[in-house]
């Protein structure tokens, strides 16, 4: 009895606050389940105000074409397509185009080999790198210097960059020795690391000012 109560006058409150919200809905859908999904109004509720209104014809013609006509729109706002049955020729269409053969770039495998021998010089060059505990671009602390746990993807964890990055180096003709020696090479913000990409040092050092600047106001530890 209780709960039927708290459902009435959830209902009521609900119909009061949205009244114009849930008549408008239903014209332009002519769909109750819609509707109810996105108003916490049980169907009877809807049913009845929908009746006062003598809008709710659910054996109709034209409410059926209507219904038929708000779902096809959805769809192709949503998805681009008519109705649900068409995902499946989308997807032969799309395993049919992926097929087809593409072009193959030798410079795709030549970075490649460029990226694993950059890596390889790295790996070697990082345990001599020197690690001040500060982030070498904004200054900003790391997480990882005061908390032995952190989580891996933390955008403060401290993390190895190359100034010149692998893609700058390769296609200005660096040998990976250059991109992987130690001169190279610096720890920084995962989010730096992260935001800097291929962007070379002169450009990414008036961004680094910037985070510096909003990491600071955020309250975080700066040198």
């Amino acid at each position: 009895m209780v709960d039927t109560v708290s459902a009435v006058k959830r209902d009521k409150i609900n119909i009061s606050k949205h009244y114009n919200k849930i008549v408008s809905r239903y014209k332009e859908t002519n769909n109750v389940s819609l509707v109810l999904r996105e108003f916490d109004i049980s169907r009877n509720c809807l049913l009845r105000v929908l009746r006062d209104l003598g809008i709710y014809e659910p054996s109709s013609i034209e409410s059926r074409k209507a219904r038929s006509l708000a779902v096809k729109n959805a769809m192709q706002n949503k998805y681009g397509i008519d109705n649900p049955g068409q995902f499946e020729s989308q997807k032969v269409a799309l395993n049919a185009r992926n097929g087809i053969p593409k072009t193959y770039l030798k410079l795709t495998d030549d970075f490649k080999i460029y990226c694993d021998q950059v890596d390889y010089i790295t790996n070697k060059n990082r345990k001599n790198l020197i690690d001040s505990g500060y982030c070498f671009y904004t200054g900003i602390k790391f997480i990882d210097v005061d908390n032995d746990q952190v989580n891996p993807n933390d955008p403060l964890k401290r993390s190895i960059d190359h100034k010149m990055s692998k893609l700058e180096g390769f296609y200005s003709g660096f040998p990976p020795e250059a991109v992987g020696s130690l001169s190279n090479l610096v720890f920084c913000l995962r989010y730096c690391n992260s935001v800097k990409g291929n962007m070379n040092m002169i450009s990414f050092q008036l961004l680094a000012k910037q985070i510096r600047e909003r990491l600071i106001n955020e309250g975080h530890q700066s040198n």
